[in-house]
């Protein structure tokens, strides 16, 4: 599911969103996805336009497979990240994650956080990115010392809850 939404406040913003969504669903279309899910009912049109423009008439593609697709248990069981871990990132995860869950426990189950959609699934993304961090023998790509990564989690929440608290990030939802 493409997590972008639209903007209503930035048209520039709102464009880029809304080719975001149309090329998300152009890739689920052609990778042989039958349909997709969108975060907003406002996105419907586009999903629809590039699933027909790959599907026509057709009710499903069923008949294309990836044969060249070969996935292994011990793929499954790698969880090392492809990238670079950075703090930035982390810092982003940590905060996206306090976010929703201030609005969870506030009520609201979906919300929009930084332009984009988030729900329960971004909670467990959040704590298994963090927990993948801390446990993963890739090197962290910023200044920030691989032993060290343990105690930052630890005091992560605590930074990115006082700097959330000047900024009200958490809007009522859609």
């Amino acid at each position: 599911m493409s997590a972008l939404i639209p903007i209503k406040s930035d048209p520039t913003a709102n464009d880029r969103a809304m080719a975001g969504v149309r090329s998300d669903k152009a890739r689920d279309a052609t990778d042989g996805y039958d349909g997709g899910w969108v975060a907003h009912p406002g996105l419907m049109p586009i999903a629809m336009e590039e699933f027909v423009r790959v599907l026509g008439d057709r009710p499903n593609q069923i008949d294309k497979q990836h044969a060249d697709v070969q996935v292994t248990a011990s793929d499954l069981l790698d969880f090392r990240p492809e990238e670079p871990i950075t703090e930035a990132g982390l810092r982003n995860n940590v905060n996206v994650g306090i976010h929703y869950l201030g609005s969870w426990l506030a009520g609201n189950g979906r919300v929009p956080i930084h332009n984009l959609i988030e729900d329960a699934a971004t909670a467990k993304i959040w704590r298994s990115q963090v927990w993948q961090w801390i446990r993963s023998p890739k090197r962290a790509s910023s200044t920030m010392a691989a032993r060290s990564r343990p105690r930052w989690c630890a005091k992560s929440p605590s930074t990115s809850l006082r700097r959330s608290s000047k900024a009200s990030a958490v809007r009522p939802p859609l």
